[in-house]
């Protein structure tokens, strides 16, 4: 039988106009400035502008407690980020989302109160948004997992997936991670040295797996991948909230 998981591989491509009437569009573009950053600039930040990502990669970090700086998402054209304040002002307090241009990046930045407005006045596309939102808490949620798991190779598992939900990109062979994850940055992510990750990849190599394509993470068995991440079911806590939480890979 072939493997298969409850949710896809990787997450259906934003649109925020989906579903808008051709004015919301126009509004927005009316109010946008395009902006160019080149490799390895810093973009944005939660704060007085609403991004819309129009061309090129983004990758996003965030402060945990322990001044540690962790990759917590993945932007490709067609994502909005930002978008945190336009719901709320940001607090000083908590420590924002950076974002880093992965190549040459071009960005349409939208002043957040007129990106609030827009969001009253079309109710679809605040719906839009708010939807994104949800998933991006999913893909928190999915990171914030591993350190609930014991065993090192079901964290990379975990992290891996979680990665290819977010940019992978079905090609023939397998699901390749369109973004480039330094192998300090996966230290970072499982929490596991960097000479025991060393060799779980490479056992993970030799079972066919997964490999490396163009310095791209080509993820060749995504279902046996799915299979391992199925052995992190946890209770993760969230905040004063503790939530059962199941895997999203379990394979049926």
């Amino acid at each position: 039988m072939r493997d298969h998981a409850t949710r896809p591989w990787r997450r259906k491509v934003p649109d925020i106009f989906t579903g808008t009437s051709t004015k919301a569009r126009t509004a927005f573009q009316s109010h946008a400035v395009s902006l160019i950053f080149r490799s390895r600039a810093p973009v944005a930040a939660d704060g007085e502008q609403v991004f819309l990502l129009e061309q090129g990669r983004v990758k996003q970090y965030r402060q945990v407690p322990g001044g540690q700086t962790l990759v917590s998402g993945f932007c490709l054209p067609g994502d909005i980020f930002g978008a945190v304040g336009a719901v709320r002002r940001p607090d000083p307090a908590i420590p924002g989302v950076r974002s880093v241009a992965v190549g040459r990046c071009v960005v349409s930045a939208i002043p957040r109160d007129r990106f609030q407005q827009l969001l009253e006045m079309f109710p679809r596309l605040r719906q839009n948004v708010l939807a994104i939102m949800e998933e991006r808490l999913s893909q928190a949620i999915e990171l914030a997992s591993v350190a609930e798991i014991t065993r090192p190779d079901v964290r990379l598992a975990v992290v891996l997936l979680a990665c290819a939900r977010q940019c992978g990109v079905p090609v023939e062979g397998g699901v390749l991670l369109d973004m480039p994850v330094t192998r300090q940055e996966f230290v970072d992510l499982t929490n596991v040295g960097r000479h025991q990750l060393t060799r779980i990849f490479q056992q993970l190599e030799r079972q066919g797996w997964l490999t490396v394509v163009q310095r791209r993470l080509l993820l060749r068995q995504p279902g046996a991948l799915a299979r391992l991440a199925h052995e992190a079911q946890a209770t993760i806590a969230l905040g004063s909230t503790a939530q059962s939480w199941l895997p999203p890979w379990s394979v049926l």
